[in-house]
């Protein structure tokens, strides 16, 4: 193999990797945003559950 064949090769070969890395960053990414988001979700309807309790309980109250 000559040189400009390896050359190539290793160039090749880091760009490859070079963008599973970032490809696997992304997933990553991706994957907390969505938990965050589950999250931000699920505390918003305990949020309007409590705050319904409590406007239950003032009316009850007044």
């Amino acid at each position: 193999m000559n040189q400009p064949t390896k050359i190539a090769l290793i160039v090749g070969g880091s760009v490859t990797a070079g963008v599973a890395m970032i490809a696997a960053a992304v997933a990553i990414w991706n994957n907390r945003q969505l938990k965050l988001l589950r999250t931000y979700k699920k505390a918003g309807k305990i949020l309007g559950r409590v705050g319904t309790i409590f406007q239950s309980v003032s009316e009850a109250m007044e």
